[in-house]
């Protein structure tokens, strides 16, 4: 939707979550994870994906947008995931 309405405006503006709000709302869920992770499990982080190097998160690529909502991906943005996800499934 918000993607939308910055195409009816014509305008520019920034759509998508910066990397300070990302890693706040990101801390409860590294606390949860913490046992898990100093039990040994590997956390998969999409982090790099989508934030690289830039300061807002990244919402669309090559014309496709990659969320369908403010937090799940779409089929473009799952697609992303591949190269993260294929060593679990190579084992």
């Amino acid at each position: 939707m918000a993607m939308a309405k910055l195409l009816v405006k014509g305008g520019p503006g920034v759509i998508g979550v910066s990397k300070g709000k990302y890693m706040e709302s990101s801390r409860l869920e590294d606390e949860v994870f913490a046992p898990a992770v100093a039990s040994g499990a590997v956390i998969l982080d999409p982090f790099p994906i989508f934030f690289s190097n830039r300061e807002t998160c990244l919402i669309e690529s090559s014309g496709c947008l990659l969320y369908r909502d403010n937090n799940h991906l779409s089929p473009s943005g799952s697609m992303m995931l591949s190269d993260l996800l294929r060593p679990i499934f190579t084992r």
